[in-house]
């Protein structure tokens, strides 16, 4: 409905669906959701509702983000989502927002940061965190492969209550390593600040009398330029491509 231009529709629609996704609990799909809204409230010209319907998109994006067990899966998570941040800052630039459009553009950063250095929140494990994961990790391996023996059988060779107990069991080792890295990365996140977003009056803070932070901020149509001094903050859109920005950078 919203590419078929009727974005009132659209956002109706949204609205059903996401009653549904809050009776599923489903944070991934419920972030599409916001998203969707906020792009129909953005074509009914809706533009403070649809700041707050891309916040909770960020904020879900996140949460998913936190809770993937593996780092193979949380590398690269951020790659296709980044149009949501890209859409809140230039909507928080065009409301005259411009510290909360630069945060938002430091939170999209922290997290490629983040994932840049995967896996080195384990650096700084005791040896017996490290065998604690290890021993977690050996226990989901063999729990998956009974469970693959067993649904492999045809069904006269099939125990249910096999497959049944495996499944339980496998549920609730996955569960207690989610919560083991969650509690890990959270740990480890505190100690660290390059992985936090910078506000923009943390960042001035940060800067000389003879210095000045430009950061730039690439959509597919535009790109936002924030310029900050130790006692302002200017921004700007200018209208590119970003097909054309690659070729001139190449």
């Amino acid at each position: 409905d919203r590419a078929a231009g009727n974005p009132s529709l659209a956002l109706e629609r949204y609205g059903a669906a996401g009653e549904i996704a809050n009776e599923t609990g489903d944070p991934d799909l419920q972030w599409r959701i916001e998203f969707g809204r906020g792009l129909a409230q953005v074509a009914l010209g809706q533009r403070p509702a649809a700041v707050e319907s891309l916040t909770r998109a960020v904020e879900l994006i996140e949460s998913v983000r936190s809770q993937l067990r593996e780092d193979r899966f949380r590398t690269g998570y951020l790659q296709d989502k980044q149009q949501v941040y890209i859409l809140l800052a230039r909507l928080q630039l065009e409301l005259g927002e411009t510290d909360e459009a630069f945060s938002t553009s430091e939170r999209m950063r922290s997290w490629s940061f983040s994932e840049q250095h995967g896996g080195s929140h384990r650096r700084n494990w005791t040896e017996a965190q490290r065998s604690t994961e290890t021993a977690m990790k050996e226990r989901i391996r063999q729990l998956q492969r009974m469970l693959d023996e067993e649904q492999s059988l045809l069904f006269p060779q099939q125990r249910q209550q096999a497959v049944t107990g495996y499944s339980r069991e496998l549920l609730a080792a996955e569960s207690q390593y989610q919560a083991f890295l969650d509690d890990m990365i959270a740990s480890d996140r505190l100690k660290d600040p390059s992985t936090r977003a910078a506000s923009a009056a943390e960042a001035r803070r940060q800067l000389g009398n003879r210095e000045a932070l430009i950061e730039y901020v690439v959509g597919q149509e535009q790109i936002m330029v924030f310029v900050l001094r130790t006692g302002w903050i200017r921004a700007k859109a200018i209208a590119h491509s970003r097909t054309n920005l690659h070729a001139r950078l190449e």
